[in-house]
């Protein structure tokens, strides 16, 4: 299957974070899960993907 980009995220699991972040309600829980990926990414970034 193809990648999206750089993060090497296949299009099902960007859908499955889409859909995690749907459902948490609580805000703070919602920027706690932004926060961990925003700091994936950066790693991934700085690792070279």
């Amino acid at each position: 299957m193809p990648k999206l980009s750089i993060y090497d995220i296949t299009q099902p699991e960007l859908f499955r974070l889409i859909c995690a972040y749907t459902a948490i309600r609580d805000p703070a829980i919602r920027t706690e899960f932004l926060t961990t990926l925003e700091a994936w990414a950066q790693d991934q970034w700085v690792r070279g993907g």
